[in-house]
């Protein structure tokens, strides 16, 4: 098992639960979380991270879970990758 997957996992998703929490009651607290978010999902997933911009796009930000979204992309390419370099 993949445990900086898992870790990044959990940290997406608690990210967009408290995104969508924080934006109903501070608007810009909830940008606050989002550059948060990016930078403690860098060490994880790498450049995916930067998918975490999209919560920045008002209508964007407040629908999809793109922290989460981030993380199993990055996921699934890394076990494309994989498979591709499997004998």
């Amino acid at each position: 098992m993949n445990f900086k997957f898992w870790i990044a996992l959990i940290l997406a998703l608690g990210l967009d639960a408290l995104d969508y929490l924080v934006v109903g009651l501070f608007p810009f607290a909830g940008d606050i979380v989002d550059v948060l978010g990016i930078i403690m999902l860098y060490p994880f997933i790498g450049v995916y991270a930067f998918i975490g911009v999209l919560e920045l796009v008002p209508i964007i930000g407040d629908l999809l879970p793109t922290f989460t979204g981030a993380v199993l992309l990055s996921r699934s390419r890394f076990m494309k990758k994989m498979l591709e370099e499997a004998p």
